[in-house]
């Protein structure tokens, strides 16, 4: 695909869209602080984007994880509302910001005006941008887990604990995953799915007969995100 990054109006537009936010090479996972990324500062709400395949398979409630959803920097782009495509970049999702950084090789940059993105693709995942994540003011990527007419997105929540360097010096940050939360893409905001069968029966079952039976017979009981992703599958393919 040809990139869309030319020195044009193009480049006006994605210099104010990417906010430099550090005069060095591409930081480690280690040396990256939460203070370097994001707003510039700690988030009060954490709350993350994750995957349902490759690296994020085996976390589990309570296991210990990273910052970063990858440990490197994954080719992407960014898509705009309005058409315009941004290729050739190389992104990282900061987990406990819930943001996205791009860098260019030398720099690390956040993408600026969120609002105007439609969707941004990194590696083999999408994510769409929120206004407004679990009834809070708190901006975030949530990753798109099924496409279509009813999105399912995922959202991620990760705290920390902070404990003694093994080399002697300042305490370290230890990240570990809190809870998983699943939406339903809305026109504004996301918002919040079913987290008991019975109760995702009353919500769609009305435009969904078979649903309850879909639900028993396939023993989807909303416990694990395989089980969200099957629901979403289903509403989308029985419009």
């Amino acid at each position: 695909m040809t990139t869309l990054f030319k020195p044009t109006m193009t480049l006006i537009f994605v210099s104010v869209m990417l906010i430099t936010l550090a005069q060095s090479s591409p930081p480690s996972i280690k040396n990256s602080g939460i203070d370097k990324v994001g707003s510039g500062g700690q988030s009060s709400n954490p709350m993350i984007t994750g995957s349902s395949f490759n690296y994020n398979n085996v976390w589990k409630m309570g296991e210990v994880t990273d910052m970063y959803l990858d440990k490197e920097w994954l080719p992407g782009k960014i898509i705009l509302k309005q058409g315009t495509e941004i290729d050739n970049l190389f992104l990282r999702y900061n987990l406990y910001t819930c943001q996205m950084e791009y860098t260019d090789g030398l720099d690390t940059m956040a993408i600026g005006n969120p609002e105007d993105v439609y969707r941004v693709k990194m590696g083999d995942r999408d994510f769409m941008f929120a206004d407004q994540v679990h009834n809070e003011t708190h901006p975030a990527y949530l990753e798109l887990l099924v496409d279509g007419q009813y999105k399912l997105l995922c959202c991620r929540r990760i705290k920390y604990t902070m404990i003694e360097s093994e080399t002697g010096g300042k305490p370290e940050k230890n990240f570990y995953l809190d809870k998983k939360l699943f939406y339903l893409s809305g026109n504004d905001k996301p918002f919040a799915v079913p987290q008991k069968r019975k109760s995702a029966v009353v919500e769609f079952g009305k435009e969904f007969t078979g649903l309850k039976s879909y639900l028993k017979k396939n023993k989807i009981r909303l416990k694990s995100e395989s089980d969200y992703i099957l629901l979403f599958q289903y509403l989308n393919e029985n419009l």
